[in-house]
């Protein structure tokens, strides 16, 4: 099965006639995959000069096409990134076998978001910003218990090979009995939706004990992804 998302490239065209510059590689059905596959591509723009908040775009629908791949389909997937002319294409290819369906927004739904951020986010065309340096690869946990409360404070990357981790520790701290707990998020550098589903799971199971699950300090682009999948009025958000 093909999976792709075109969106526009946000620096000035290549000269009529230039080739089509193309890079690809085979991933293993393994969950770090995402993460791998979201380094690969990041390579290939930052080399073909395309800004940050692009990037930053394309990867995020590179790490929801590969996750699609990986949990449906179950098989090694090839990655194709490509350039020509003002586009860029990011293919996924899996052997696995059926058709895509876009559901319905749930919020109610630990799953089912991915595609949803593909189909709001694919045709953007994100204007230029300086380049920095790419996001780090470590991924922490750390939670702090006083008389304020619980706060759990993620850093790193949360896409479908940390995500369970998160979910075990937020999962943990709901079912020993703790009421409420503050989530800060200033130190995230990615999300995906399989890290929405996360909070989303997490957020129902407090509530089902009384319990509440409040997120702070997300950055813009992680607000964004709420904003699209219609979280931000799902959660408390400081």
């Amino acid at each position: 099965m093909n999976r792709r998302a075109d969106a526009g490239r946000s620096r000035e065209s290549p000269a009529r006639g230039k080739p089509v510059d193309e890079l690809s590689t085979v991933f293993p059905s393994v969950a770090p995959s995402a993460a791998s596959a979201r380094r690969f591509v990041a390579a290939a723009l930052r080399r073909w000069g395309c800004a940050d908040d692009f990037v930053e775009l394309v990867l995020l629908l590179t790490s929801e096409l590969v996750t699609n791949a990986y949990r449906h389909a179950a098989s090694d997937a090839r990655v194709s990134v490509r350039l020509a002319d003002d586009r860029v294409r990011v293919e996924v290819r899996d052997s696995g076998a059926g058709e895509l369906e876009l559901r319905p927004l749930d919020t109610n739904r630990v799953d089912g978001r991915g595609l949803q951020i593909v189909d709001a986010l694919a045709d953007l065309v994100v204007a230029s910003t300086p380049e920095g340096p790419a996001g780090g690869e470590d991924f922490r946990i750390s939670v702090r218990a006083d008389t304020a409360g619980t706060t759990v404070a993620v850093q790193g990357e949360v896409d479908v090979a940390t995500a369970p981790a998160l979910r075990d520790e937020l999962y943990r701290l709901i079912d020993q009995g703790t009421t409420k707990i503050v989530v800060d998020l200033g130190g995230m550098e990615f999300i995906d939706s399989t890290g929405l589903g996360v909070f989303v799971g997490a957020l129902k199971r407090a509530r089902e004990g009384g319990g509440e699950v409040e997120l702070r300090s997300l950055e813009p682009a992680a607000r964004k992804i709420f904003d699209i999948t219609g979280l931000s009025s799902a959660f408390t958000i400081a």
